[in-house]
C-alpha cells in the first residue's frame, strides 16, 4: 500500500459529501492474516456509497502531513472543501458525524474540527477546512487539530450504546471480517442501524461464539442453587470485545446465592477453540504487563516464610509466561514451570514448559510448592448438562 495510493472516486456536486475529500491512514497491524485488503475495501465501499467526493489511503501520518503539506505532483480536487482523516482502524465511519461536524465548522468558521464522544471504531481524527489550509497555514501538522482555532463537536454515542468497534485488539478484528462475511449489506448501514443489527438474535450467537461455530450454554436458572437469575446491566467496558450492545445483556446474578454467571456461556469442551491466533496476536503486541514489583499479585512476603529455598512453582493457564518470567528475575533458584492449554511463547532456558488442560488432567501429585492461575479460573467451565 504505497503512500498516496488515490482512488478519487469524484461524485456529483450536488451529493452530501461530494466536497469531501477523505485520507484513510494505514497501519501496519493489519498486515496480519493479510486484514488490510478486506478491511480497506470495506471502508471504500461505505464511502462510495455515501457518495463520497474523493479518497485516498495513506501509508503513515507522516505520509499524511507530506501530502497536504506538498500537494503538487497529486492534488487533490480544488472543488474540495474539507479533507476528513480517518483511521483505518475505524472503519465503521460515521458519516452522519461527518455531517455534524461539516455544519460546526461552517457556523463556527474556524479551520479544525474534531468530535468527542463518539463509539471508538465510527469516529474520526478530524475535519479539515481545505480552503483555509490551503490559504492560511504552512507545515500543517496532526497535532495543529487541537490547538485554539479548533472546534469541537460532542457527540453522544458513546454514551448511548457503550461500544468498543475499532480494530486495535486482533479479537475485535476477527469479529470485524466475520460480520463483514455474514452481514450483507454492512457498509451501508448507518450507527443506529448497525446497532439494532448487532442487537438481532443471530448476530448476538454469533458475537458470543466469536465467530466461530461453537456450542453454548443458556442458564435459565442459577447453575449452583436452580434460583432465579436477575440480568445485569452492561455498564462498564465493553463486554465480549465491544459488539454485544446494551440491551442485550450477558451476565446474570442469581437472587438467591448471588454468584454471576454468563450466558449464553461456551460449552467446555469448546472453550479452548477461542484462544485461537487472533488472540494469541493480542499477546504478542500487547506492552501490557500486570506482573511487576509494583503490582499487590506479585508480592509473596506472606507465604514464602512457607515454602522451601528452592521452590518448584506452576503458573497455570500463563498466558505468554509474564508472571513465570517474573519469578525467575526475582527467585533465580526456583525450579520454575509455565503452562497452558498450548504454549504461546518462547520460554528460554531458565524456564520450563508444560502443555496442561488442568480441567481434565493431574496436575501432580506434591510435584509442586507454589501453583497460581491468575484470571483463569473465571474462564473455567461449571461441569453443567445445561446445554442447549
Amino acid at each position: 500500500m504505497g503512500v498516496g495510493r488515490h482512488y478519487s472516486q469524484f461524485i456529483n456536486m450536488s451529493i452530501k459529501f461530494s466536497k469531501h475529500h477523505f485520507c484513510i491512514i494505514n497501519n501496519s497491524r493489519l498486515e496480519f492474516l493479510n486484514s488490510g485488503d478486506k478491511v480497506d475495501s470495506f471502508i471504500k465501499s461505505r464511502l462510495i456509497y455515501y457518495k463520497v467526493g474523493s479518497y485516498e489511503l495513506l501509508d503513515n501520518i507522516a505520509a499524511f502531513e507530506t501530502r497536504i503539506n506538498n500537494p503538487i505532483k497529486d492534488p487533490i480536487p480544488e472543488e474540495r472543501d474539507y479533507i476528513v482523516i480517518s483511521d483505518i482502524m475505524n472503519p465503521f465511519i460515521d458519516l452522519d458525524l461527518v455531517n455534524e461536524m461539516t455544519g460546526l465548522l461552517q457556523r463556527t468558521n474556524k479551520p479544525f474540527c474534531v468530535c468527542e464522544g463518539a463509539i471508538p471504531g465510527t469516529e474520526i481524527i478530524g475535519l479539515i477546512s481545505y480552503r483555509y489550509l490551503k490559504n492560511s497555514i504552512e507545515n500543517f501538522k496532526l497535532k495543529d487539530l487541537r490547538d485554539h482555532r479548533c472546534a469541537i463537536y460532542r457527540s453522544n454515542k458513546q454514551r448511548k450504546y457503550n461500544n468498543q468497534l475499532n480494530l486495535y485488539k486482533y479479537k475485535r478484528l476477527k469479529l470485524f471480517l466475520t460480520l463483514i462475511q455474514n452481514l450483507k449489506g454492512l457498509n451501508e448501514m448507518d450507527i443506529d442501524e448497525l446497532m439494532s443489527t448487532l442487537s438481532t438474535d443471530d448476530v448476538f450467537k454469533l458475537l458470543t461464539c466469536y465467530g466461530d461455530d461453537l456450542r453454548q450454554y443458556i442458564y435459565q436458572t442459577c447453575p449452583h442453587c436452580d434460583s432465579h437469575l436477575n440480568a445485569l446491566t452492561n455498564s462498564m467496558s465493553q463486554p465480549f470485545c465491544g459488539y454485544i450492545t446494551n440491551d442485550r445483556s450477558i451476565y446474570y446474578e442469581c437472587e438467591s446465592c448471588g454468584l454471576v454467571v454468563q450466558s449464553p456461556s461456551l460449552h467446555e469442551d469448546d472453550t479452548h477453540r477461542i484462544y485461537d491466533q487472533w488472540d494469541k496476536q493480542d499477546f504478542v503486541v500487547s506492552t501490557n504487563n500486570p506482573y511487576t514489583n509494583q503490582s499487590i499479585r506479585c508480592n509473596l512476603s506472606k507465604i514464602l516464610h512457607l515454602l522451601p529455598k528452592k521452590v518448584r512453582s506452576l503458573d497455570l493457564g500463563g498466558g505468554i509466561g509474564h508472571f513465570s518470567r517474573f519469578l525467575i528475575s526475582q527467585y533465580p533458584e526456583w525450579d520454575v514451570t509455565h503452562s497452558d492449554f498450548e504454549i504461546k511463547t518462547n520460554v528460554g532456558d531458565k524456564m520450563k514448559s508444560k502443555v496442561l488442560d488442568f480441567t481434565k488432567e493431574p496436575i501432580g501429585n506434591e510435584e509442586y510448592d507454589l501453583i497460581t492461575a491468575w484470571e483463569v479460573i473465571e474462564h473455567v467451565g461449571l461441569h453443567t448438562k445445561k446445554l442447549t
